[in-house]
């Protein structure tokens, strides 16, 4: 007998046993489909709203029409340092409200009256988690593709579309790098920083839920995380340990090159950061589930 007859039931009895698993976790994710909805809608205002504003501020100038691009820039910038604007900032923060309130669906249901049908089906902790881990995964990506593509059919009844953003960034003396950037290059910036932040959020938002059996603490802590560091970057004395705080990798605007005060906070820094983070918040997961109470009794098997 080989190596791959072996190998090969063990591995199809492992993807069925997650594949189902991840079934009932989506059923539990579509139940809070009216947030992606009213997500949806408002991405759509926020593109609209962030079009006209750009065609306003560029009518005090002679300046060449901006593109589609630069609404989108806009409204996916979030709260750069120094700005203490709150529209920005409620519209930072309603993305992860919006991803939270989806994975709260999840959550929920596991906390739910001991409700955990799921795990004792594939009768493994570490299928169970990591089942939990792919449904939120690709949750994220399935919400930033679709607000992506909601914002820009908002901008787009505003300003035209083109492959390459405007000069209107430069002109204005704002996040002058981005007007040398083309709008596949901005929107594929925006999907992977967004993707990553909220899987990030995701992690630590379900974590301390099932830690501690109370989905609001989880929101609680993601949004905590958040306001920091959002009231740090208010300051005007700018230290590069910013960068390092939790939920300050999910804010395009103040990344170099579109911030100039922060060299070293680059796109691909804060990619690394939350590829670790994910990794560090699964590795948790694994270790923190092995006693976990499914049943009401401590450490059951």
């Amino acid at each position: 007998m080989n190596r791959y007859s072996v190998l090969s039931p063990l591995l199809t009895r492992f993807w069925r046993s997650l594949v189902n698993q991840m079934r009932w976790h989506f059923a539990f994710v579509t139940q809070q489909r009216g947030w992606l909805l009213i997500a949806i809608a408002f991405h759509f205002l926020s593109g609209l709203l962030n079009g006209k504003q750009i065609l306003e501020m560029n009518s005090l100038s002679s300046s060449q029409l901006p593109h589609i691009g630069d609404g989108l820039f806009l409204a996916f910038s979030g709260p750069s340092l120094g700005n203490g604007n709150l529209i920005i900032l409620l519209a930072w923060l309603l993305n992860k409200v919006f991803f939270m309130m989806l994975i709260g669906g999840l959550v929920n249901r596991q906390l739910g009256e001991h409700d955990y049908v799921v795990m004792l089906m594939v009768k493994s902790r570490r299928i169970w988690w990591l089942g939990i881990m792919t449904t939120i995964i690709i949750t994220a990506i399935g919400f930033v593709s679709i607000i992506i593509v909601a914002t820009l059919a908002g901008i787009a009844t505003q300003l035209s579309w083109h492959s390459r953003l405007s000069s209107f960034f430069f002109e204005q003396g704002i996040w002058q790098a981005a007007s040398a950037m083309t709008l596949a290059q901005i929107t594929i910036i925006i999907f992977c920083l967004i993707v990553s932040s909220l899987t990030v959020a995701g992690f630590i938002q379900t974590l301390i839920a099932l830690h501690t059996h109370r989905t609001i603490w989880g929101i609680f802590t993601v949004l905590t995380l958040a306001l920091i560091a959002w009231i740090i970057g208010l300051g005007n004395n700018i230290q590069s340990w910013q960068q390092w705080l939790p939920e300050a990798q999910s804010i395009l605007s103040r990344h170099w090159p579109f911030e100039p005060r922060l060299p070293d906070f680059t796109i691909n820094i804060s990619l690394i950061y939350n590829f670790v983070s994910i990794l560090s918040l699964a590795l948790i997961g694994f270790l923190l589930l092995r006693a976990f109470d499914f049943l009401g009794a401590q450490d059951d098997d």
